[in-house]
This record gives structure tokens, sequence and C-alpha cells, in this order.
């Protein structure tokens, strides 16, 4: 989702014809040799998270995985660099979503949900889950906000109590990657930095 936005940032900014606003991902106040500066010095950190965003692509990925931990370093280095500058909201929160999501990718909590997502298991014996809860086996993000105890319960019996380890912390970065992810395909489609 981010890497078009990164690969057009470089283009924008290394291309003269190009303007500096181009696809909301910049903000306003952007024509100034010092916001260049801050922009260049972003420039390196930008390249490398996009040739390693695929890491969150990737599927049965090991707890710590050097390449995964690496990536986090990575996506709180290239925030830091990012928040002063005069990039739009929209292109900080998008990093800014993809840090959380590997930071909830690199648990066993997400390891349990991609689990259930791919054996599907029948769930129907959990009284505290309706149907709709768990819709094409997958556990839905409605649930973890309205029965998070009941997921609990299920996190535990399917994977065990490893997977409920920091709980409601994994529930905080799902749901609040979840929201942010919401909150930025309007902008994306145009509506305001």
């Amino acid at each position: 989702m981010l890497r078009p936005f990164i690969i057009f940032l470089i283009y924008c900014f290394f291309s003269d014809s190009a303007p500096l606003n181009a696809s909301g991902l910049f903000g306003p106040n952007c024509e100034s040799e010092e916001e260049h500066s801050k922009i260049v010095k972003c420039t390196t950190l930008l390249l490398d998270y996009n040739k390693k965003f695929d890491i969150l692509n990737a599927t049965d990925i090991e707890l710590n995985n050097t390449k995964l931990t690496g990536f986090i370093t990575l996506c709180k280095e290239t925030m830091s660099c990012l928040e002063p500058t005069c990039f739009s909201k929209t292109m900080k929160d998008g990093i800014y979503m993809s840090c959380l999501y590997a930071e909830f990718k690199n648990t066993d909590f997400s390891n349990c949900i991609n689990k259930i997502s791919k054996e599907k298991p029948d769930l129907s014996s959990y009284n505290c889950l309706e149907p709709e809860d768990y819709a094409n086996g997958h556990i839905e993000t409605a649930a973890l906000e309205s029965k998070p105890e009941c997921l609990k319960i299920v996190l535990e019996g399917f994977c065990g109590e490893q997977a409920t380890a920091n709980f409601d912390e994994n529930v905080s970065k799902l749901l609040g990657a979840s929201r942010l992810a919401m909150e930025i395909v309007p902008r994306l489609n145009g509506s305001s930095n």
C-alpha cells in the first residue's frame, strides 16, 4: 500500500518536473530550502524502508526474526526522521501504521491469530463467540473490541498461554493500526493531509 507512495516520493524529490505536493505526500510549506534538507536526510531511510517493506507480507515468520526486528528498528528511525518534516500526515500515518503492524506481527498473539486463520478451526464450542465473530475462519476485528476476554480464552485454548502475553497491548496495537488504516483510506482518495 505504501510502496507506490515511497517510489513516487523519491521520483518527486529528484524530478524537476514533478510537483512537490503530488499525491498527498507533502503537506504545506515544503518549498523552503530548510524543508528540502530535512527531506534529503530522510531519503536513505525511506529507500531502505521501501526495500524491506515486504517483510510485512511474509507468512509463517518466526518471532524475533532478524529481518522483522530490523524492520521495526528501521520504522522507528524513519518515523523519527519524518516527524519534523513537511511530509503529509497521511504519509507519516501510513508509515506509523506499518510500524505498529510490524510490532504486532512479532508476537505470539499474531502468530496464533494467523494459525487460526490458516487452520480455520471450528470455534463454535466457545459459547462467548457468535458465528459472525469468526466469519470465514478469521477472527473479526469487531470481536477484538467487543469481546476481548472471550478472545483471550480462545487464543489461550488454541495456542497456549504464551499467545495471551501482553494481550491488552497487542489488541491495542492491532486496533490502532486498523483504525488508522480506516482513517488513511479517505485521505488517499483525495480528502486531506
